[in-house]
């Protein structure tokens, strides 16, 4: 018997996803085992919520764990009650705070930004949506955001904050800086995860069609010569993602022979 089909990174509507209940109808239908609901928390930004409509509004906690609770009564899929941080290192204090109060199931940590948000600037974001704020920029000011970037994802595995490590390389999601990444920085990434305990996932966003998934090929290859495990993770904002990025894991995982593990 093989093991749970789990999809640990999903997101509700109390941050920018797609109601509970309607997800979980959905994870019904394509065969999941379970679910988790871990929607976007940024600890030092409230702010961004009003500009943008998310992250989590953290006064919605309680009401989100209601809800889970009375749809874990109609399903037998499993439902996992966890969070998307953004991890910023000034944060780290407050972050340990807050998962203390809250002892979700798990923690999934990410690098969205490289530096504070500002409503009214520009932010050093690494998604794929800002590629205009770096495609002018000079190889060498584009290394130094790469080198940013996968220290910060470094320090992140080694605060011992989370659980699940997501879209470690979400940095290749950018055509700007798409193929700058060397095999340095994820022999970095590599090694603080042989020494910590956090498990990176396997990311369902699509990148290009010759490797489908996040990690990247190289990153990926490198991480197996560490002997690192991956959990399910397919980033589903909506229905459509959820299906289309499951089927695309499940592909990827037959064609490499990778079995998922699991955490909660």
């Amino acid at each position: 018997m093989g093991s749970p089909r789990y999809d640990y990174h999903v997101h509700s509507d109390y941050s920018d996803g797609t109601d509970a209940a309607t997800m979980i109808e959905t994870a019904e239908r394509l065969g999941l085992d379970g679910i988790g609901f871990a929607d976007h928390v940024l600890i030092s930004h409230p702010e961004k919520r009003d500009q943008h409509g998310y992250p989590m509004d953290i006064s919605a906690i309680p009401d989100r764990h209601d809800e889970l609770e009375r749809l874990r009564e109609q399903t037998d899929v499993r439902i996992f009650e966890a969070v998307e941080i953004d991890y910023y290192p000034f944060d780290e204090e407050a972050i340990d705070a807050f998962l203390i109060e809250h002892q979700f199931e798990y923690v999934i940590g990410s690098v969205h930004e490289l530096g504070r948000y500002h409503p009214d600037e520009p932010t050093p974001s690494v998604h794929h949506n800002d590629e205009d704020f770096f495609e002018g920029k000079s190889e060498v000011d584009r290394m130094t955001v790469i080198d940013r970037y996968f220290d910060r994802v470094v320090r992140l595995i080694e605060s011992n904050l989370v659980d699940v490590i997501a879209h470690l390389d979400l940095i290749e999601r950018n055509p700007a800086l798409r193929g700058l990444t060397t095999d340095e920085h994820y022999h970095a990434v590599a090694a603080a995860l042989a020494e910590g305990d956090a498990i990176p996932e396997i990311n369902g966003t699509s990148v290009t069609d010759d490797w489908p998934v996040l990690p990247r090929r190289r990153c990926f290859e490198i991480l197996r010569e560490y002997d690192i495990q991956f959990v399910r993770g397919s980033d589903a904002h909506g229905t459509a993602s959820l299906e289309t990025r499951n089927d695309r894991i499940d592909r990827w995982a037959d064609r490499h022979d990778i079995s998922f593990h699991t955490i909660a």
